[in-house]
């Protein structure tokens, strides 16, 4: 291999396996930036990855049917306790605790599916900020060997955040919520300027 000029390496003798060579004035050179590109995909996929991962523990693998519904029976649940609710919507309420057999009662149900909704949001949000400055950052990468580092740090942060939430007392006030999410945020900020 000769001396690496600016976005090559020019190869002599044995020649790597890679999508990135291309043979210019008789030397087989490999596109560093093309290479670079290349690596920010891949990462880029595995976050996808990572993110599904991490959205499928949250939602505990719920199928789209079930999620989707979430929104209307958090709605529900709110009008219920805010004693706002129509028949309608404690009959549907009535025919869930009924067939979950539990001993529940209307209220306890609704109050449980708001903590579920709040919970869920929250780790939600968490995530998608997670994937949001993490897209940014790998985009921003101009140097491959900062690539795996990058990805390590996300992963770990993903999951040392979200365990903390697990990990917290199941209610929390408005207050103790923002001021872990702004904290969180400030993190993120912190870790993501390399």
């Amino acid at each position: 291999m000769k001396k690496p000029k600016t976005g090559a390496t020019i190869y002599e003798g044995d020649i790597p396996n890679s999508p990135y060579l291309i043979f210019k004035n008789g030397y087989v050179i490999e596109d560093n930036t093309a290479l670079l590109e290349g690596s920010k995909q891949q990462c880029l996929t595995s976050l996808a990855s990572l993110i599904l991962r991490h959205h499928n523990l949250v939602t505990g693998n719920a199928n789209q049917h079930q999620i989707t519904n979430w929104p209307e029976k958090s709605r529900r649940a709110e009008r219920i306790v805010s004693g706002k609710s129509s028949t309608s919507d404690i009959s549907i309420v009535s025919i869930e605790t009924a067939k979950r057999n539990r001993g529940e009662t209307i209220k306890e149900l609704t109050e449980k599916q708001l903590q579920k909704a709040n919970d869920y949001a929250i780790k939600m949000a968490l995530i998608d900020g997670i994937q949001a400055d993490a897209k940014q950052q790998i985009n921003a990468v101009t140097d491959i060997s900062e690539l795996k580092p990058l990805m390590s740090k996300i992963e770990t942060l993903l999951e040392q955040e979200l365990h903390k939430l697990s990990v917290q007392q199941p209610q929390l006030p408005a207050s103790v919520t923002n001021t872990l999410i702004s904290q969180t945020s400030q993190k993120l900020r912190n870790l993501f300027r390399i």
